[in-house]
């Protein structure tokens, strides 16, 4: 082989080595120890054969080697350093000469840092701060008292209630209590003498109505409250008014058996027993402004001092000249004035005001 086919046939294999074909599959490169082997026998041959242009040819086969670009510093890297730079600077102009950066500040933030404005900004707030503790105060205790009259005023209506349905129990069991007296005979009536089916007499029938009338008024005058003392000519009023008016309507029927009589029995004037005149002891307790207000205060005297005021009665009277609330509250009545005595002042060591007095005024 002559050296110009050797040079080409070596050109070419180094090309196919490092070069490969894309139209061709793609073969495994050989190993670095193979390729050693053969550069270091393959320019022996040559070199033997055509001398020293086989490896010059050799060398210029070889592959060029990579070239690496140098750069220099990126801006990124730049602007770091810069900024590091101007930070260094701005911490040693405030370390060595604070009243240039002191300069700069707007009037606001320097009379911020003046120690005397300073104190009267906290002089201030500690001010507003008092101001709105006293107004919280206020307003706890106003919620306190709003409070404590809402109960108040609940239970005030419980005890009325509780006070209302009492009430209407006792006209109740007296209602129960009335109609059976109402309807029972009088015992004082006089035996018919006609047992076998005949009327009754001008007589009985004359007691029977000055009864029914005495009791009508009795329960009117217990419905009713007590404004004063019946007056005696009531009773006699009311008998001699249902005594003719019934003797008219009823006229003596004739037997055979008994004669009638020739005359209706009369009675005399009903006659009213009034207690001995004499001062009866109580005891003022408290006034108000309406009967239910002495109501309330009275039922809670009564839980609250139960052992005092056990088996006295209420009463109420308008209130004198120099007093202010128009009804006062009167509790009695008492034995003897020690005993009144002895109770006001139990009641007093208690912080109940109270006084005696006379046991006069309406039932409450």
């Amino acid at each position: 082989m002559s050296c110009g086919a050797a040079a080409r046939l070596h050109r070419h294999r180094s090309t196919v080595a490092f070069s490969p074909n894309p139209q061709r599959p793609r073969r495994s490169a050989p190993s670095a120890l193979t390729l050693g082997q053969d550069s270091r026998q393959r320019p022996a041959r040559l070199r033997g054969m055509c001398g020293e242009p086989v490896m010059k040819l050799e060398a210029s086969a070889q592959p060029p080697p990579l070239r690496t670009e140098r750069r220099g510093p990126s801006a990124y890297f730049l602007f770091w350093v810069l900024l590091a730079i101007a930070a260094a600077g701005y911490l040693v102009v405030v370390a060595t000469k604070p009243e240039l950066v002191l300069a700069r500040l707007s009037p606001a933030e320097q009379q911020v840092r003046d120690p005397t404005v300073v104190e009267r900004r906290t002089a201030e707030l500690a001010d507003e701060l008092m101001v709105l503790r006293r107004w919280l105060t206020d307003l706890q205790r106003d919620f306190a008292e709003t409070r404590a009259s809402v109960m108040q005023q609940a239970n005030a209506e419980r005890a009325l209630a509780e006070r209302v349905a009492s009430i209407e129990d006792r006209l109740v069991t007296r209602e129960h209590k009335t109609e059976p007296a109402k309807g029972e005979p009088s015992k004082a009536e006089p035996p018919s003498p006609d047992r076998a089916g005949g009327t009754k007499s001008n007589v009985s029938l004359g007691t029977e109505q000055v009864l029914k009338a005495m009791a009508g008024a009795s329960a009117e005058r217990r419905a009713e409250p007590p404004a004063a003392p019946v007056p005696p000519s009531a009773p006699k009023a009311v008998a001699r008014e249902s005594a003719p008016r019934e003797a008219a309507k009823t006229a003596p029927i004739a037997t055979g058996a008994i004669a009638p009589p020739a005359a209706p029995v009369a009675f005399g004037a009903a006659k009213v027993t009034q207690p001995p005149p004499g001062r009866t002891l109580g005891i003022e307790l408290s006034g108000g402004e309406s009967l239910e207000a002495l109501r309330l205060g009275w039922e809670q005297l009564t839980r609250q001092h139960a052992q005092v005021l056990a088996g006295l009665s209420p009463r109420y009277r308008t209130a004198l000249q120099g007093e202010e609330q128009p009804l006062r509250l009167v509790a009695g009545p008492f034995a003897s004035q020690a005993d009144a005595n002895r109770a006001c002042a139990q009641l007093r060591s208690k912080q109940v005001a109270c006084r005696v007095g006379a046991y006069t005024g309406n039932a409450l």
